[in-house]
């Protein structure tokens, strides 16, 4: 599995799709945006924490309506267990 997630973060597909999550992002505040992504992705709202660290991170970049920050949560997601796998 190691192998796995490392084979998949530097893979140019998962980045054209963390990309295009990210440009397909509404105007909002980081907290809609957050939850846009969430609902998106994993199909439910962030849990308050989630929200938390997820508006941290894109803060801390500084760079907050740029695509970057978002491109790389989009890419945190689709490496997450919850996404990779169904329970």
């Amino acid at each position: 599995m190691p192998k796995q997630s490392l084979f998949l973060l530097n893979n140019p597909f998962v980045l054209a799709q963390a990309d295009a999550l990210a440009k397909r992002l509404a105007n909002g505040t980081a907290g809609e945006m957050v939850a846009q992504m969430y609902r998106a992705m994993l199909g439910r709202e962030p849990e308050p924490e989630e929200l938390r660290l997820a508006k941290r991170f894109v803060a801390q970049s500084g760079l907050s309506k740029e695509t970057l920050p978002w491109q790389e949560l989009a890419q945190a997601l689709l490496l997450s267990n919850e996404f990779m796998f169904v329970d």
